[in-house]
């Protein structure tokens, strides 16, 4: 049984007119700010892109926002969306039914709905025609005896808007189930920079390291006066920053409905890295800092100041008042997506030169408006290809603030 055409959804084509009309109208005429994020949300829903309409991707993508763009410092995005809706609004109640196509912006929400009003049973039934020459033929008078009273007008329209109601509250219910359980499309940059880690059908190992603490022999509590007093903890914690960095990457990985399997420090081995690709994360201060050390950007911490080496050379990258408590305004990371020929297998390499840089670059590696800003320069072929990026980490209240891309490298794989 086909889909009638008065209940089928509407059509890119369809929604492309009516969105040119009500950029055309004078509610959204003066407003180039209103016109750009109804525009961009609605080309990105139609492309499929629906899952990456986020406040800081918008304030990015249709604002030209910087990459560092913060929508806590700033809320232009949040107030346009009010605005945009008002508009809308405003735009319905000047038109009326004259516009049977609807484009609803949600409150919370910055995924548009495509609505298509259904036709009132009035307006379907067509008018008897007359033969050429021949006056309109009127209709037959209802039986006095048998027929029931016509509905009053009030009547009629109570029952048209609740049609409508039930069949939009319907098609908006279906599109949230349908955009909910889709992945973002494959054409996005944060999609393509995934692309060779997701390619295999295994599951990806997210691995976190375990930071080395000393603490005090004794179980009660005393004071510390000496080294001898201490013992090394080499495997019972994690540094925050790295937590919430394998979160951010075990979560994007549950968005893709790609399987994964999340192990910390010493539970990995060689060989576990030969199974299928994997995420390292933090792994500055773990064994793994080996598979690193041959690339051309590299976290050295042998000496001090640490910071980030290019090809063994000292650079302008490194922190040279990191206290011993590792407290920072200022961090650097690294993220490496290499084909490893010792596991053959992609492994991607989050790291900071602290666990507040590692929390950055995981925050870039899983934001689509983050990737998209910084592979807007990468070259032809880069999808395919190894490469390293250098981050630069503003530290804010001990959270990663602003994250920028200070060096990129990309280089052929088996190279």
């Amino acid at each position: 049984m086909t889909q009638s055409a008065e209940c089928a959804p509407p059509s890119p084509a369809e929604i492309r007119k009516v969105l040119g009309q009500i950029l055309a109208g004078k509610e959204f005429r003066a407003s180039h700010r209103c016109q750009a994020l109804l525009r961009y949300v609605v080309e990105a829903s139609l492309q499929g892109q629906a899952e990456t309409l986020k406040e800081r991707t918008i304030g990015i993508e249709a604002f030209g926002r910087p990459a560092a763009y913060e929508p806590s410092d700033d809320a232009s995005v949040r107030v346009t969306a009010s605005e945009v809706r008002r508009r809308l609004a405003a735009h319905y109640g000047a038109v009326g039914d004259a516009c049977s196509i609807r484009i609803v912006l949600p409150v919370g929400s910055y995924m548009p709905q495509f609505v298509r009003l259904p036709v009132p049973a009035a307006a379907a039934v067509s008018a008897p025609t007359a033969a050429p020459g021949q006056p309109p033929e009127a209709p037959p008078a209802p039986d006095a005896g048998s027929a029931p009273a016509p509905e009053s007008a009030p009547a009629r329209r109570r029952g048209w808007i609740w049609a409508l109601a039930a069949a939009a509250a319907a098609l908006v219910l279906l599109a949230a189930v349908l955009l909910r359980n889709r992945p973002p499309a494959a054409t996005t940059p944060i999609r393509a920079f995934w692309a060779p880690i997701l390619s295999s059908p295994n599951p990806v190992l997210v691995g976190g390291a375990y930071v080395p603490v000393y603490g005090p022999k004794a179980l009660t509590p005393k004071p510390v006066h000496h080294l001898r007093d201490l013992v090394l903890l080499p495997d019972q914690f994690v540094g925050g920053g790295d937590l919430i960095a394998a979160a951010r990457v075990a979560g994007l990985l549950a968005r893709f409905h790609h399987p994964f399997r999340l192990e910390m420090g010493t539970q990995i081995n060689f060989g576990d890295l030969r199974a299928g690709p994997a995420v390292l994360v933090g792994y500055a201060y773990t064994q793994w800092r080996e598979i690193a050390s041959g690339f051309r950007y590299f976290i050295a911490t042998a000496r001090t100041p640490f910071g980030i080496t290019d090809r063994g050379r000292p650079t302008a990258w490194y922190l040279p008042r990191l206290g011993a408590d590792r407290h920072t305004n200022l961090d650097y990371a690294i993220v490496s997506r290499v084909w490893d020929p010792d596991t053959r297998a992609m492994l991607l390499e989050v790291a900071g030169i602290t666990q507040y840089g590692t929390a950055g670059a995981a925050e870039f590696v899983t934001s689509a408006g983050q990737l998209a800003a910084a592979l807007r320069d990468a070259p032809a072929g880069w999808r395919g290809e190894n490469l390293q990026l250098v981050l630069r980490v503003r530290v804010i209240a001990g959270a990663p603030a602003r994250v920028r891309v200070v060096a990129a490298y990309y280089w052929p794989r088996g190279h």
